[in-house]
């Protein structure tokens, strides 16, 4: 598999699942314009019309994914409005999320600087696709490194690490993540599954839980981090405290030799 079906595959499959809402195989040849679409580009119908050949020569009125890969790739590589777009998405990354040094901290850790809980990360990703104007098939696009139209847990469990959005959690905690993305439990996320998530962390409601004993632990964290500062804070005013106290004796010291100086012997 050369760079360029990789690269396609990453951004086909996922549209391709979604018109391929029954699991079938195939999508109808009506379908092939909403999957140009997807794609953010439109073509002129004889433009779309030549395509519709090219997939399906047979006029069964049936389209594969591997039909619509081959027809899509041959488009690329001969030029014209695929292959600029093909080139305009490479060039820009738009076919993955850019994830900013600010991004990462503010995915792994809360204000007060405590690791956040992994069930936080989506809503996370979202406040990252509002600020960067993303879409879905970007954040699904970077965690399918293969580009076979689905993420399995070495490719989240990697990719995860890789952006550094959950560098305060385990690779067990991710795992979990995984599980509850993964609805159906076959052991691979879809973009069905991944749109479903971004929905729920859009109306502020998360997919995983803390278990009670996870948020004990959590507040009982809180509670000696916020105690350790207190500490810290009262060991910063105390020594704040004695150099105040230090300069003004110095200062007093200095005036008195001032003032012993200046009088008559």
């Amino acid at each position: 598999m050369d760079e360029v079906e990789v690269e396609l595959r990453k951004l086909l499959k996922p549209i391709f699942s979604k018109l391929d809402a029954d699991g079938v195989g195939f999508i109808s040849s009506d379908d092939l314009s909403a999957a140009v679409s997807g794609l953010g580009i439109e073509m002129q119908p004889a433009d779309l019309n030549a395509l519709r050949e090219q997939c399906d020569p047979e006029n069964t009125g049936d389209i594969s994914y591997d039909e619509l890969l081959a027809a899509i790739k041959a488009q690329v590589e001969a030029g014209g409005s695929l292959a600029s777009l093909f080139q305009t998405q490479r060039a820009s990354g738009r076919g993955g999320l850019v994830i900013e040094e600010e991004d990462m901290r503010a995915a792994s850790y809360e204000e007060d600087g405590m690791a956040r809980f992994i069930g936080d990360l989506p809503m996370q990703l979202v406040q990252i696709m509002k600020k960067h104007h993303a879409r879905i098939l970007e954040i699904f696009n970077t965690l399918d490194e293969d580009g076979n139209g689905s993420v399995d847990i070495r490719e989240f469990v990697t990719v995860i690490r890789r952006l550094g959005l959950a560098a305060g959690a385990s690779d067990e905690e991710v795992r979990r993540l995984f599980a509850a993305v993964d609805k159906d439990g076959n052991g691979s996320v879809t973009m069905s599954e991944m749109e479903a998530v971004v929905s729920a962390a859009r109306q502020g409601k998360r997919i995983l839980s803390m278990t009670a004993e996870e948020f004990r632990a959590r507040q009982l964290a809180k509670e000696q981090m916020e105690r350790e500062r207190a500490r810290l804070a009262a060991e910063e005013a105390a020594r704040l405290e004695r150099e105040r106290e230090a300069a003004a004796f110095a200062a007093e010291e200095a005036r008195l030799r001032r003032y012993g100086s200046d009088m008559p012997c």
